[in-house]
Order: C-alpha cells, then structure tokens, then sequence
C-alpha cells in the first residue's frame, strides 16, 4: 500500500521552526570555522557615553535622541584590526543587540585567529575599537550559541525603532570564502556527492539539516531538487507509519503485512530515483 495524497510538511522560511533551523545552521559553521584555528575569542564591544551613536527620531515636533546600532563602526574596528596584526589570518561573526534593560547598543563577535588572549587580548582589542571597552575571552560552543540566540527575532529591536530599518539589529560576517568552508574538504564533498543526503551529523552526533551554504557548495539544482523529493518521500513514510501504529492495536497480523508491502514500496521507490540521479 501507499499513501500517496498525504501532505508532507515543507519549511517556510520564517515560522519558529524555521528560525530555529537557521540558527543552528550557523551554530554549525561557526564551529566548523573555530576548528581551522588554533584559537578563538568571544568578543564583546560597548560603548563609552562619549562615542554613544545618537540619531533623532519621531516627527519634527517630537523628536527624542536615541542609541543606536552601528555597521560603520564594526566595519572600522576590523579595519584598524588586520592593519595592525597584517600578518595574521583573522575572520569574524559579529551580531547587533540592544541592552534589555535600557536599549544600550552593543555587539558580540567571534574572532578567529586573534593571536593573544586575556587582560592582553583585550587591552589590544580595545585599542582598534576606540568606542569604548573591550570584553574577550576564549570561544566556547555555549559563546557560538548565544551569538547566535537573538538572530532572526523581531522582538529585540526598541519599540521606538520598529519601523526604522536603517537601525535595526544586523550580522556581519566574513565572506570568501563563507563562514564554515573549512568544512568542504576533499573527502568530504567525495563522500556527500557519492552518497547525496540534506542532512550532517551536528558535533554532537545527532542529525541535522544541512545548512543551505552547504547544499549549494555540493550539489547542482537538480540534486537538491531530487533531495527535496526524499525529504517530502519520508515525510509522507513516518506519516504512514503513525497511521500503521495506531491501526496495530486492532488487527496486528494485516498491520505486518501492510508494514512489509509499505517497506519493499518506499525501498524500491527510493532506489529508482536515485539511480537516475546518479
């Protein structure tokens, strides 16, 4: 038997599931990008009251100074960072939040390849910032974690700024290559192209989806075309098998036999398009 109406679920791109799956994309390669260095930094940026970036906002008769996030000064910060360490391979993950108790803009970062750590690291960080002060300690997963909490969520952004895009809070990153490449070694790509999946195996050892940076980096548009099609395929197979479960309590000899003619079908099924993919 097969049920070949059942509806399969297929991801949105922004309900809190969705979210939550974006999230530990990067958690993902955030950690695959730590394990190309000897050692990493949690950073963290504040402001001085003296360099507090103040914008107005409201209408002309109610205008009110507010705080706000800056791209600018994150981008400066690096720039005045690997002139001054040229000789050293430095990457970065940074977000953009508001303090919770009174809006306070500040940034967290994961700095790849810095190459010194306590008091010092800080001290020497705090000279390219030039804002305000300095936290830095070393990158542990709970850190990649947190950075990582607030991403996607509307509701960290003050009421006042809701509708101002321009402040809202933001990620930058390194790019060319992307976040995470360090993952795509030889043998890897040969395993996922000779045995196509959309899923890794997080750190930890459980499944996961694979991150879209990587789905593009190892397979062309059909592949992830036929990919999708296995995922709707299972999908539409655990379905099957809830209804089997329940059905087993009412006639348990039909329901192993309905299981073994479900099994051979999803098999042979499976085994077709693949085939034709390869």
């Amino acid at each position: 038997m097969y049920l070949a109406s059942v509806e399969a679920k297929v991801p949105c791109g922004w309900c809190v599931n969705c979210r939550q799956n974006k999230r530990q994309s990067w958690v993902y390669r955030l950690q695959a990008e730590a394990k190309e260095y000897p050692l990493s930094l949690f950073v963290t940026l504040t402001y001085d009251d003296e360099h507090l970036p103040i914008v107005r906002i409201g209408s002309d008769l109610f205008q009110t100074n507010v705080a706000v996030v800056s791209k600018r000064d994150v981008q400066l910060f690096m720039k005045r960072l690997r002139k001054k360490y040229e000789d050293y391979k430095m990457r970065y993950f940074v977000t953009s939040e508001y303090g919770a108790k009174n809006g306070r803009p500040h940034y967290h970062m994961i700095l790849f390849g810095f190459p010194f750590t306590g008091k010092m690291a800080g001290d020497l960080l705090a000279e390219c910032w030039q804002n305000g002060f300095v936290q830095a300690h070393p990158l542990t997963i709970k850190e990649i974690a947190y950075v990582c909490k607030y991403m996607y969520e509307k509701s960290m952004c003050p009421e006042i700024l809701r509708d101002e895009k321009k402040y809202k809070p933001f990620m930058l990153c390194s790019r060319n290559p992307g976040i995470g490449f360090g993952f795509m070694k030889a043998d890897i790509i040969e395993f996922y192209r000779r045995h196509p999946r959309d899923y890794v195996r997080a750190w930890a050892g459980h499944k996961m989806a694979m991150p879209r940076y990587y789905a593009d980096k190892l397979y062309d548009d059909d592949m992830k075309a036929f990919l999708k099609e296995m995922r709707e395929e299972f999908f539409r197979h655990k379905m099957f098998n809830e209804w089997i479960d329940y059905c087993a309590r009412e006639n348990p000899i039909l329901t192993d036999l309905m299981q073994l003619e479900q099994r051979e079908e999803y098999e042979k099924r499976m085994n077709e398009r693949l085939r034709c993919k390869m």
